[in-house]
């Protein structure tokens, strides 16, 4: 396994990650749309990703990331409509994390997505993601970075712990990193 960053030849297979990860196992297509919208297009269109490709050139994994939550609000306009003509309870759900992590902008500019076919995890992969991305921000001056995480996923919260992240106390939900 190594990691690459992100070009356009992988799109179709980053989509169909991210999909297979998500939460609630979308099938239909118009779900799978808000799923992309909001987890994945945007960030692969216009922020940073880096990928995890086996040997035969098949992604396993990614981190997508966007350094600034400002552009990544005015990128992210178009992909949200889409969401909001969808799934208006999620699109709500959207502002109202958006809203929280405006709040930590100045310490914490950045925000992260990572997913991992079930497969690929616990052999270091995840970490080698990560540790790419956050040496990314690092050398492009990112202050600090972010991730909303579900309190009960344990096994997430464990990894980023073990990544240098830190719970962001009220909002526990939120997992910070200063870079």
């Amino acid at each position: 396994m190594q990691v690459i960053p992100y070009t356009s030849k992988y799109k179709e297979q980053v989509q169909k990650v991210c999909i297979s990860q998500s939460t609630s196992r979308f099938k239909d297509e118009i779900a799978q749309k808000a799923t992309l919208a909001l987890y994945c297009d945007e960030y692969i269109d216009h922020e940073v990703a880096f990928l995890l490709v086996n040997d035969q050139d098949i992604v396993c994994g990614y981190v997508l990331c966007a350094p600034d939550l400002k552009h990544y609000e005015e990128c992210m306009q178009p992909y949200a409509q889409i969401l909001k003509e969808i799934d208006a309870e999620k699109y709500q759900r959207f502002l109202d994390t958006l809203d929280v992590h405006g709040k930590l902008y100045d310490q914490y500019p950045a925000h992260l997505h990572i997913d991992l076919l079930e497969e690929c995890t616990g052999g270091g992969n995840g970490s080698k993601l990560m540790n790419t991305l956050l040496s990314y921000l690092k050398e492009n001056n990112v202050k600090g970075i972010m991730i909303t995480v579900d309190p009960n996923n344990l096994r997430a919260c464990a990894f980023y712990k073990k990544m240098g992240f830190s719970k962001y106390v009220p909002e526990g939900f939120i997992l910070v990193q200063t870079l």
